[in-house]
């Protein structure tokens, strides 16, 4: 069993592999001890082809100085002859009676050497603060164990559910303290990864920077991977490490050339095409989904100023003409642009029960009316209102009432088909972005419907078994989010994943089943599902399939300027 001073030494030692570079070789510490428990030498693994921990230790010593002392090393002395010879041997023919090490060498070539030792007549204790080694050189063991880096995929988007604007334009969907994390989370990886459709959109510098913009003193190399050229003048190029460049949409070759060169962690920044890529083929080890509490400002649903317009203002200015102002038919109603702090999202807590009152042929679908005196109280032409889920705009209204078309399609998707006067509806105001988040993001986009199959009242709450189309099965999870005739409900129950009929449960508190009309149903039931955005999403990223799968080619087709 280890003594303190031994433990006490290995501790030094991790402190010591620390001040050792990241790369194709683990960062290995070792302290050489007096019989006597006195420290006699230290040393550090400097990267591959230098002097490994145990021999650098060594080399401070004058021959015969370590006969009989006790080395304690990180990570298992190598057993074999690569660059520099094997550590085992060099630690007998320097006389060491004992030798103490944290981790077993993982991999084939170099292990064995605690095997060496023993059968030279080494006295030899592993497993002393294994635990600390292995987060040391986790990343190096990942590496040894799959052949490739380990991939962390960052996935950023707004509540609307976007990762990008429409206009091709971007901007941060996160705020500042994501940011920060994301910055710490770069500068501790060894590479960062974009496409060249990032590149070439956003410019973007890959750097790692503090928060008043000054860069931090741990860069990843910037990789970035496509087809498409790359602008002579890009941010990128101004890296203060030396830039890769693949022309290839191979993945796994790129990673191994990755691995190859030392790169034992790389953070996927490159936008959803790319991120997409790497979940699909199973080679994000890690998915950092950041949220912004609020929609991205160019990707939010705001009005938009018409260019056309002012273009024509000013130029009319120049020439000295006043405009003449457009004048509306007679009888058109003026057009309503909504807040744009309002109206981006629902969160799933209803605000009253209403009634459809009317349902009328409207082209290929129909319109309804519908009594909502909550509801109407401050909505405009325009506004969005969540009916029993279904996200419908207003397109008239009365003091407590207010009528929706519902196209085909809604129809076809929701239980809104079979609707008929005085069926009782949830309804929700869409709620601002900026607002408290009572429940989760609901986007009142129906994903299907459900049947109840059974209620099972309790004392406390009411248990409610619903029964799922197969296609929405894969998301939903036990204590994941889902809106249920647009009341946000934590999911409690699943079904198993070949249960050819698969269902979810839900707990019904006595709130809930007065304030929602989910405390009238009953077997047979029909309801509105929307499943959480998230699994969506990740739903679409693994059935994505680039345009071009070629592989051009494995290698880094050209590097920038430092």
């Amino acid at each position: 069993m280890a003594s303190a001073v031994e433990i006490d030494a290995m501790r030094r030692a991790l402190q010591l592999a620390r001040r050792g570079p990241r790369g194709l070789n683990p960062q290995v510490g070792a302290v050489i001890l007096s019989p006597a428990g006195d420290v006699l030498a230290e040393g550090f693994h400097r990267g591959a082809g230098t002097p490994h921990a145990e021999v650098d230790a060594l080399s401070r010593l004058s021959p015969g100085a370590a006969r009989g002392a006790t080395a304690v090393v990180t990570l298992e002395p190598c057993n074999h002859t690569g660059r520099t010879g094997p550590c085992a041997l060099a630690l007998i023919e320097a006389g060491v009676a004992r030798v103490v090490y944290a981790l077993d060498d993982p991999t084939d070539a170099a292990a064995g050497g605690a095997e060496r030792l023993r059968a030279a007549g080494v006295d030899v204790e592993s497993g002393v603060e294994a635990e600390a080694a292995r987060a040391l050189i986790a990343d190096w063991i990942a590496v040894q164990r799959t052949g490739r880096p380990h991939v962390t995929v960052k996935w950023a988007q707004s509540l609307d559910g976007r990762a990008a604007a429409d206009d091709g334009t971007s901007q941060w969907i996160t705020g500042p303290a994501a940011r920060r994390d994301v910055h710490a989370r770069r500068a501790s990886a060894d590479a960062i990864v974009a496409g060249t459709g990032t590149v070439r959109t956003d410019d973007p510098a890959l750097t790692a920077r503090d928060a008043d913009g000054a860069l931090l003193e741990a860069q990843p190399v910037p990789v970035v991977i496509g087809e498409s050229e790359t602008d002579p003048d890009a941010a990128v190029r101004r890296h203060p490490r030396t830039p890769l460049f693949y022309a290839t949409h191979d993945l796994p070759a790129v990673l191994a050339d990755l691995a190859a060169q030392g790169v034992q962690r790389v953070f996927v920044e490159g936008g959803p095409t790319l991120a997409s890529a790497f979940v699909r083929e199973g080679l994000a080890d890690e998915v950092l989904v950041v949220r912004r509490a609020g929609p991205s400002r160019r990707i939010a649903s705001r009005p938009r100023r018409h260019r056309g317009a002012d273009h024509r203002r000013r130029t009319a200015a120049r020439r000295g003409i006043r405009p003449q102002p457009r004048r509306r038919p007679a009888g058109r109603r003026p057009p309503h642009h909504p807040n744009p702090r309002r109206a981006l999202m629902f969160t799933g807590i209803v605000e009253e029960i209403g009634a459809v009152t009317a349902v009328e042929p409207s082209g290929d679908g129909v319109r309804l009316t519908l009594r909502a005196p909550l509801s109407v109280s401050d909505a405009g032409h325009g506004d969005s209102i969540s009916v029993s889920g279904v996200c419908l705009t207003v397109v008239d209204q009365g003091e407590d009432w207010f009528t929706a078309d519902v196209m085909k399609q809604t129809l076809d998707m929701s239980t809104l088909a079979d609707v008929a006067p005085g069926r009782p509806v949830n309804l929700e105001r869409a709620t601002a972005a900026h607002g408290r988040l009572g429940g989760h993001i609901v986007q009142g986009h129906i994903d299907g419907t459900g049947v109840v199959r059974e209620v099972r009242p309790g004392a406390q709450w009411s248990v409610v078994r619903i029964g799922i189309p197969s296609h929405l099965a894969p998301l939903v999870v036990d204590k994941g989010s889902i809106a249920i005739d647009g009341v946000s409900l934590t999911v409690s129950a699943v079904s198993e994943a070949a249960d050819p009929e698969p269902w979810l449960e839900v707990s019904l508190i006595p709130e809930t089943l007065e304030a929602t009309t989910l405390g009238r149903a009953e077997a047979g039931t029909p309801v509105n599902l929307e499943t959480d955005i998230l699994a969506r999403h990740v739903q679409r990223m693994l059935a994505f399939r680039p345009a071009d799968t070629t592989a051009a080619s494995t290698a880094p087709t050209e590097r920038g300027s430092a």
